[in-house]
């Protein structure tokens, strides 16, 4: 039995198939999964920068009320 899976394992290990183009099949997944990587960096980024807009208008907005409620007591 054991005989019979070396045989079988070498000759799979001799026997190559060189018709198979491997850079063609690897280079679509690669670049698809760059891409989706990248996709999901960039939709991070808008995220971070739309949170970074939001809390600016906050404070902006607080500082705005800050000034006023400060100019109505210096009247």
């Amino acid at each position: 039995m054991s005989s019979i899976l070396d045989k079988l394992f070498s000759s799979n290990s001799q026997t190559k198939p060189s018709n198979i183009p491997t850079k063609e099949i690897d280079s679509p997944r690669e670049s698809t999964s760059t891409f989706s990587s990248e996709n999901i960096k960039s939709e991070d980024r808008k995220e971070q920068e739309n949170q970074r807009k939001t809390e600016a208008e906050l404070v902006k907005s607080e500082y705005e009320i800050r000034f006023r409620f400060c100019a109505e007591e210096l009247r």
